[in-house]
């Protein structure tokens, strides 16, 4: 199953480069102020297509990673690592809020990268972890965006 599996993962990565044309790209440094997750005046942030598409795929891959057993192993979690640390650059780089909803995104995505960064390592049970963290944590987008 490993060689339909990291396919697949692959293919998912490769699709979600394939940015839309209209994404207008920005490289500003942003000193967030925001520490804590919160909604906008008790609703949730509006984010762009382009975000909820890369998060949809992240939902994807973390997903299709948990359906098969052979992939908790300290090899297949750093795979799963860098592919998602991959993703994550697409994100920021592509991203194209401004503002407070952009702030309240990184705040968001701050432990999910924290925890990809802990897949690379060699600890089954550090990785297992973390891995549990990103799935809980990954479906809090939809709570906090739309």
């Amino acid at each position: 199953m490993k060689k339909t599996l990291y396919p697949f993962l692959l293919l998912l990565h490769t699709l979600s480069c394939m940015q839309p044309e209209h994404v207008n790209i920005h490289h500003e440094v942003v000193h967030d102020t925001a520490t804590e997750l919160v909604l906008h005046n008790g609703e949730r942030w509006q984010v762009d297509e382009t975000t909820i598409h890369s998060m949809r795929l992240l939902q994807a891959i973390l997903q299709e990673h948990a359906f098969f057993y052979e992939n908790r192993t300290p090899e297949a979690y750093q795979v799963l690592g860098q592919i998602l640390q991959e993703e994550m650059q697409q994100v920021n780089t592509h991203c194209t809020l401004k503002g407070e909803a952009h702030d309240m995104l990184h705040v968001y995505l701050k432990p999910f990268e924290e925890d990809a960064k802990l897949l690379n390592g060699n600890s089954l049970a550090t990785a297992s972890t973390a891995y549990e963290r990103m799935n809980d944590h990954i479906q809090l987008f939809d709570t906090y965006f739309k």
